[in-house]
């Protein structure tokens, strides 16, 4: 009696467990999914921008230095060259005292030099007058003629001596390119020949004919020496020194004139970036100035995205407010042609396209806008997760409920979006779709429910 109890809570075991596994069997899986119905379809990317007028100008450090004094505040008009602001000029201006000085040494430098020249050819003079004296003076009895020695070895000398000053004198010239070599080296010949003359002055002391030999040598040695016109390659080299010393000078008071910063246009001041006491470094923005014109707002796209971009493409330009945020249009004016650095707001340096915005809304100038650049925007499209669509055999397919059971469909894709698809044919509205074709519980063929999440 027992064997046969057993034997029917048994059978009647297996018949629960069959029951229950047919009931499953027949329970459709609920997956997750969605009905399919048409929507809009946005792909968006969003640039900070900056608010700008057609007449606006910055005006930029160009110099370091601290602030002595800031005599504008934002919302002030002002004039064309209105004096903005003054930074500390002490290091300028001892730069312009400094060049003023050496245009002075230069001038005094050229003065001295034709001085010397004049004074030079004086004594030159002195001595070929003297020199001629002697030789008229040779005719007298030999104690003269003992005299005429003494002068002219005297006089030899000193013409050596000042015929050697002058040659180092002409090397420097030489050096800096003012006279020629051969002009330096018929100075040389000139200073050996009045060596020479000396020495023969010296060996003539008892003959009157060498010593009228050795005058004449000497006045003909002072004729060429005066005729040699050295002026004009002196006052060439000075000039050169006080053009360069006047344009060192003129340099040092435009940057002089860089630490008075004043306004290139009449208008309103929008933005003032710096205060009394401060020290500022080029090339920080220091002050925006704007006149009546047609506002727009300036912003820079990434060179991976602005190939998706085009002039005339409408915009949206947004600002968060304290009472909500603002949300207005516009569209493309201009996009650069080439690409600049910008420094993001993580630090990292990125290559982007400045791109010009213009709106009919009223914007106030200088404060950053969000501008939101819409690739695709357009309505009434079948959009689904791009996690629905998978491959096979170079075609795509998503996973569709239909009859209460999953069945792959072959789709056309169009273009993909931040995590979506437009699905350009093989969907229509109402379909059931399957969100991820790769969830382990989802298998073709099997009976299935969307999950109703609420």
């Amino acid at each position: 009696m027992k064997k046969v109890l057993i034997y029917i809570l048994s059978g009647i075991g297996v018949i629960l467990v069959l029951a229950l596994v047919i009931v499953k069997m027949m329970t459709p899986t609920k997956i997750d999914g969605e009905v399919v119905e048409l929507k809009k379809a946005t792909l968006v990317f969003t640039e900070e921008g900056v608010a700008k007028s057609e007449n606006e100008e910055s005006i930029i450090a160009q110099v370091t230095g601290k602030v002595l004094k800031v005599n504008v505040k934002e919302g002030d008009m002002v004039h064309k060259e209105d004096v903005l602001a003054e930074i500390d000029p002490t290091t300028a201006n001892l730069m312009v005292e400094v060049a003023k000085s050496n245009v002075e040494k230069a001038k005094a430098g050229k003065e001295q030099a034709i001085n010397d020249y004049e004074n030079s050819i004086n004594v030159l003079e002195a001595h070929k007058s003297a020199l001629l004296g002697e030789l008229g003076s040779l005719s007298v009895d030999s104690a003269s003629g003992e005299s005429s020695y003494g002068i002219a070895v005297s006089s030899s000398a000193t013409l050596y001596e000042d015929a050697a000053d002058k040659y180092e004198k002409s090397k420097i010239l030489y050096e800096e390119g003012y006279i020629s070599e051969t002009e330096l080296e018929h100075l040389e010949s000139i200073m050996n020949a009045y060596k020479t003359e000396s020495k023969k002055a010296v060996e003539a002391k008892e003959s009157t004919s060498k010593l009228k030999s050795s005058l004449n040598a000497q006045i003909s040695n002072i004729n060429e020496e005066i005729n040699n016109d050295t002026l004009a390659s002196t006052e060439k080299y000075y000039d050169s020194l006080i053009k360069e010393a006047e344009l060192n000078l003129q340099l040092a008071e435009e940057e002089l004139d860089k630490y008075i910063l004043k306004s290139s246009i009449s208008g309103k001041v929008s933005m003032v970036n710096m205060e009394v006491g401060e020290s500022i470094n080029p090339p920080t923005e220091l002050f925006f100035l704007s006149s009546e014109g047609e506002n727009y707002i300036e912003t820079y796209v990434s060179t991976s995205d602005v190939y998706l971009i085009e002039v005339g493409d409408e915009v949206k330009i947004s600002m968060d407010k304290r009472n909500g945020e603002e949300e207005f249009y516009g569209r493309i004016d201009h996009i650069g042609e080439s690409a600049v650095d910008v420094i993001s707001s993580l630090g990292v340096n990125e290559k982007k396209v400045k791109v010009k915005i213009k709106t009919d809304n009223k914007t106030v100038l200088g404060y950053s806008y969000d501008v939101s650049f819409y690739i695709v925007n357009e309505d009434d499209k079948i959009v689904v997760k791009s996690t629905a669509i998978f491959e096979e055999n170079d075609k795509k397919f998503v996973l569709v409920i239909e009859n209460g059971k999953i069945k792959k469909r072959e789709v056309v894709l169009g273009e993909k979006l931040f995590g979506e698809t437009i699905i350009e044919s093989g969907l229509e509205v109402g379909d059931k779709i399957v969100n991820d074709a790769s969830d382990d519980n989802v298998k073709i063929g099997i009976k299935a429910v969307i999950n109703d999440k609420d």
